[in-house]
């Protein structure tokens, strides 16, 4: 997920740590495989729901037959990424707000997302037959985003700062940009993964990040066709956009290159 400035965001440091990844036995090959980025601890599959009910004092991941998931403090259900709402988007038989933002149905752009996150709207555009690039910089959420995205066409998952691949001179037929929403006051919760999300992602520093319009304008300058920039349906208009497609809860703003 890429962190914009937003008026009083938190501006603490990344602390780098290393990343606990509870495996069982039959995912041994594959948590080796990321012994670079994590450290792999195997378990007996008689000792997980021990393991996964004890405290726990900084996020990990679990690898399983189901795959990987997110080990939080405080909960003692592993939390996967949504693959059957991905699913279930692409195959309405109708193109969605976001499809129609990028072009779609009339083409299959090539799409660079570059705030990717949990990747929900990317794999959906992927699976509507676009060609996607998408970018994360957080280690945990891009793992967990690469392991889903095994084995889907047409998708390639990095990890790397957003701002350096598109001053990179690669160019894409559309610039998708999802920025974290700011926090606002309301009394219901967002759903469990957007909570996960924005805590692991809180103390990526936003003091010196890019502010949205600068992402914006650096998205200008490698997208073909399109700037598109998901945002809540009452969020001011910065910058102005060259037409939008708005949902129930959501807008999409789209620019022109530059």
């Amino acid at each position: 997920m890429c962190r914009v400035i937003h008026p009083g965001a938190n501006a603490a440091r990344i602390v780098n740590s290393v990343t606990p990844l509870l495996f069982v036995p039959s995912q041994q090959l594959r948590a080796f495989a990321l012994s670079a980025w994590c450290e792999p601890l195997p378990i007996a599959p008689e000792e997980l729901q021990q393991a996964l009910a004890g405290e726990r004092t900084k996020p990990g991941l679990l690898l399983d037959e189901l795959g990987m998931a997110l080990l939080m403090p405080g909960h003692n259900e592993p939390y996967r990424l949504p693959q059957q709402q991905i699913t279930r988007r692409a195959q309405t038989g109708r193109p969605g707000e976001l499809a129609r933002a990028c072009g779609l149905p009339q083409a299959k752009p090539s799409v660079l997302d570059a705030c990717a996150g949990f990747g929900t709207d990317g794999l959906t555009l992927a699976a509507l037959g676009c060609t996607v690039t998408m970018i994360e910089q957080h280690p945990i959420v891009w793992l967990l985003l690469h392991d889903l995205a095994q084995g889907i066409e047409g998708v390639t998952v990095q990890q790397g700062n957003c701002e350096q691949v598109m001053s990179a001179g690669h160019r894409w037929d559309v610039v998708y940009l999802d920025p974290m929403f700011a926090p606002r006051k309301k009394n219901a919760l967002p759903g469990r993964g957007l909570q996960h999300l924005r805590e692991l992602t809180s103390n990526q520093g936003a003091q010196n990040g890019p502010t949205l319009s600068e992402l914006i304008e650096l998205g200008r300058r490698c997208a073909l066709t399109r700037v598109v920039v998901k945002r809540r349906l009452k969020d001011p208009q910065e910058p102005r956009a060259a037409f939008q497609i708005s949902g129930k809860s959501v807008r999409f703003d789209v620019y022109l290159p530059s």
